[in-house]
């Protein structure tokens, strides 16, 4: 609906002043464009009068948004890495505390992004990684700090759904001593080969990666 003033200019008689001039917008030329006919601006001039008309070709292109992507079936892969590191103790009680009646800052970061961003995800399996802790178990029979581990100790990182990965988290807690430093290379780099491979091995289907890194 935006006016557009076009002039006409003509070099050779040295003026300063447009031998035409029109005041059009973008709708008038659709209107043309859909019932096959040329689009023409009426071009006059304050000197003559009317002058006749100027055709107008151009080229539209719609810029998408965000939005429109997801109505066209685009799906989000979410990611979430949760930091184990000791330093979420320093706090007079534990950013890891678990309680009966309520749930920690993690979980509700968890909770609070994560079913938002699960209602695009159609088979609803995200992975969870843990960084900056010490993983107990046969898997890690050194004791050292891993900074990308699965927190199911599973082989496949990825949890269904929402609620599971909170009670998954949960049940990390008691198998992992928090450690340092804190590190979010592992984990990037974790992420950036499943969006290759994806890329790969998917590539008719269209998906945006988000990886929730959530950290004290």
């Amino acid at each position: 609906d935006c006016p557009i003033f076009l002039k006409l200019f003509c070099p050779p008689l040295l003026s300063k002043r447009p031998i035409g001039e029109a005041i059009f917008n973008l709708n008038n030329l659709e209107f043309n464009l859909n019932n096959d006919q040329l689009s023409k601006v009426e071009l006059n001039s304050q000197k003559y009068g009317y002058l006749g008309p100027i055709q107008i070709n151009y080229d539209q292109t719609i810029k998408l948004t965000f939005l429109d992507y997801l109505s066209k079936g685009m799906q989000i892969n979410l990611d979430i890495a949760i930091d184990y590191t000791a330093s979420n103790n320093e706090n007079p009680i534990s950013l890891h505390n678990i309680s009966q009646r309520s749930q920690n800052d993690y979980e509700k970061a968890i909770y609070s992004c994560g079913s938002i961003l699960a209602f695009y995800d159609y088979d609803k399996l995200f992975p969870v990684y843990g960084f900056g802790g010490i993983p107990q178990g046969p898997g890690n029979p050194s004791n050292l700090v891993s900074h990308c581990f699965n927190i199911n100790f599973q082989n496949d990182p990825n949890l269904k759904g929402i609620d599971n990965i909170l009670a998954t988290y949960r049940q990390s807690l008691g198998k992992v001593t928090l450690a340092g430093p804190t590190f979010f290379t592992p984990v990037v780099d974790k992420v950036i080969g499943e969006i290759k491979y994806d890329l790969e091995n998917n590539q008719e289907e269209n998906h945006y990666y988000v990886l929730l890194r959530l950290t004290d």
